[in-house]
């Protein structure tokens, strides 16, 4: 799995200066997906994760600077397009339900009421000022 997904992820363009990089950007990913795999829902579990396997991890990459800080996944991940990772194949991989998140997206009803909830809404034009959170 991970060799077949490293070959893939050639194709996503590392944007950072080459001479200031800490961490490589396949190194960055791997950990990613394997973080995920795991259940990882935010960056900090995500380096938690990647701690924790650091040992499987080296089988595939060398992982020489260790594994980064979730503020580095945070920076990496803002400069990725997202389009990239997936004509790279990086969610070819992770099962959909993982890609998405548990969460199941709402009917057409339920979009109908949400949108009409927001257009029913009171305006604020002066006369009618928004209160934030106190009682008339």
């Amino acid at each position: 799995m991970a060799l077949g997904f490293l070959s893939e992820m050639k194709a996503v363009l590392d944007h950072r200066v080459a001479g200031m990089v800490t961490y490589p950007l396949d190194e960055i990913l791997l950990a990613t997906l394997v973080s995920v795999i795991c259940g990882a829902n935010d960056w900090e579990r995500g380096e938690d994760y990647a701690c924790e396997s650091l040992d499987w991890l080296r089988r595939y990459l060398p992982f020489a600077a260790g594994v980064p800080s979730a503020q580095t996944f945070r920076k990496v991940f803002r400069l990725i397009d997202p389009e990239a990772l997936q004509r790279g194949g990086a969610v070819g991989g992770v099962p959909a339900a993982v890609r998405r998140g548990s969460r199941r997206r709402p009917s057409r009803r339920h979009r109908r009421q949400d949108r009409a909830r927001v257009q029913n809404r009171p305006r604020w034009d002066g006369r009618n000022p928004p209160r934030l959170g106190l009682r008339q």
